[in-house]
């Protein structure tokens, strides 16, 4: 997938011209029941926002005679994020674009359907939600897109369902980022993460998948025609050009399942307890038949037991043209056996050997550290991927804090500044910078934590850090506290960083009759 600059130039433009405080919501509305809620969105304006009192509200459903701009959405969000409105019935919102929804709360009833729903949207924000279906009859989803383009789903948790947690019916262009799936209430569910109907341009980045029933993400699937809302059911996919990458997915039946899809990334996940094979391969489609293609599986970190098999096919599959490369493997009842046979090309496997996950499952094992959800490559891999949902990658990095480094030299030494560096924003202003830390080493350990200005002498840097003179990288990354009062830390960003020489000093000497030079020690 080739990266669009485009929404990347109109969020910067947005950030130079608006400046990091200043108030991109044009009036405020606070409500505190059902019927003035949807008062209040009839009557928004773009870049209004609706503040909701704690309480509990009926269902919503909302079409399209409302909605923002590109520029200006409508925000939703609670009036107090850590005591979030509650939704017993559910939301729809229909044909609606350019909205934001953040800090809600959905405990839907029996016979609701969906938790949220999104119909026929673009440009859809869904921010520190949380859903959850009390009936979890087949096909009672927690959060469904259906034919929408452009849309969000940021630190959202889904905690029980029928059929997914989340279900995209003929929608691309959507990121689902830094989210947590569970659905321990029901183990027969069907998936966590569902794409098909022509899904397109997919990413799951960084979501925590546990004890989801039967496959934690189906990348396709089998879908009607009509439902078919991009418009490219003659293409004969169900889902294609899509990643997953950063998640770690815990129990299960099976990790992912590739349905009449072609190239989806599988890749940079950690993968614990599956119970019955590492994967699937399958045609169920009447209508996109083409069989699954050109997947790829790489840089995995599996740790698993006795599975049935290592991968369950069905017919009418291209498993040939499927990629596995460089996945660490670890079969827990017979570590010598670890590497299973795959179909496809299988190259660069690691393994045998306990990685040693902690309580998090980040690898204690130096080796099985490059590999899974927390290796050091993930973010270069990932960045490959995000053109595909170009504007929701960029609406998700305005929330999270980017640190700048600059290094300036001073006299004998020189001066780190952070100062220049972004806390991120939220429905409610700018997150709050707390902490400036440097890696003076470049070995991923903070080594100074403080201000945003710190100046070092010469000899700080040589005798207090190792550095000799010459030119070395160094790392800023930046903490800053959002409006949950979490505290979220910046990707490390480098820079480079001089240590001049120190000076001679000489003294002279008589010595014979002649006067020669040495340095004084």
């Amino acid at each position: 997938m080739k990266a669009s600059n485009l929404s990347c130039l109109i969020f910067l433009a947005l950030v130079v011209v608006l400046g990091p405080g200043a108030n991109l919501f044009a009036a405020d509305t606070i409500v505190n029941n059902t019927a003035a809620l949807r008062n209040a969105i009839n009557a928004a304006q773009p870049g209004d926002r609706i503040l909701m009192a704690p309480g509990t509200y009926d269902y919503l459903y909302v079409d399209g005679t409302t909605g923002g701009t590109l520029a200006k959405p409508i925000t939703i969000a609670a009036q107090n994020p850590l005591n979030p409105p509650l939704f017993n019935q559910g939301l729809m919102f229909y044909g609606v674009s350019n909205i934001v929804l953040d800090g809600l709360s959905v405990n839907a009833v029996v016979g609701s359907g969906n938790g949220i729903q999104f119909a026929l949207g673009q440009n859809l924000v869904l921010k520190n939600v949380k859903s959850a279906i009390v009936d979890m009859t087949d096909g009672n989803n927690d959060i469904k897109f259906s034919g929408c383009t452009n849309y969000l789903m940021y630190n959202v948790t889904a905690s029980q369902w029928g059929s997914c947690g989340v279900d995209m019916v003929g929608s691309a262009k959507g990121l689902l980022m830094n989210s947590n799936f569970s659905n321990s209430g029901n183990p027969g569910s069907y998936c966590a993460l569902q794409a098909k109907g022509g899904a397109f341009g997919i990413g799951v980045y960084n979501n925590v998948i546990t004890n989801v029933g039967q496959q934690a993400l189906q990348m396709g699937g089998a879908t009607g025609a009509p439902y078919f809302a991009q418009g490219n059911l003659a293409l004969g996919w169900e889902c294609y050009d899509s990643a997953a990458m950063g998640n770690k997915i815990i129990g299960g039946l099976y990790p992912i399942a590739y349905v009449n899809a072609n190239n989806v990334h599988f890749e940079y996940n950690t993968i614990v307890g599956p119970s019955n094979a590492l994967l699937r391969i399958l045609s169920e489609s009447d209508v996109a038949t083409n069989p699954s293609s050109n997947g790829v599986y790489s840089h995995n970190l599996v740790q698993y037991g006795n599975v049935g098999e290592t991968w369950n096919y069905s017919s009418n599959i291209n498993a040939g043209s499927f990629k596995f490369d460089g996945n660490y493997w670890y079969k827990t009842t017979n570590p010598s056996a670890s590497i299973p046979a795959m179909p496809g090309t299988q190259t660069n496997n690691a393994g045998g050997v306990n990685p040693q996950l902690n309580a998090s499952y980040d690898p204690q094992y130096a080796p099985a550290k490059a590999y899974g959800a927390d290796a050091a490559g993930k973010k270069a891999a990932w960045l490959q991927e995000v053109g595909g949902f170009q504007w929701s990658w960029d609406v998700a990095q305005s929330y999270v804090p980017f640190a700048h480094p600059a290094v300036t030299a001073i006299a004998n030494g020189v001066k780190l500044d952070g100062t220049a560096s972004t806390p991120g924003v939220n429905s409610y202003g700018n997150n709050t910078i707390t902490s400036y830390s440097w890696d003076m080493n470049n070995d991923g350990v903070a080594d100074i934590t403080g201000a945003g200005v710190i100046n070092l002498t010469t000899a700080q840097l040589m005798n207090t850090y190792g550095l000799p003179a010459g030119t070395h990288t160094v790392d800023l990354s930046i903490g800053a506290v959002n409006e949950l009062g979490t505290l979220v830390w910046s990707d490390p960003v480098a820079t480079t960083l001089t240590v001049a020489p120190e000076p001679l000093t000489m003294a002279l000497l008589c010595v014979g009759g002649l006067t020669l030079l040495r340095r004084k020690p």
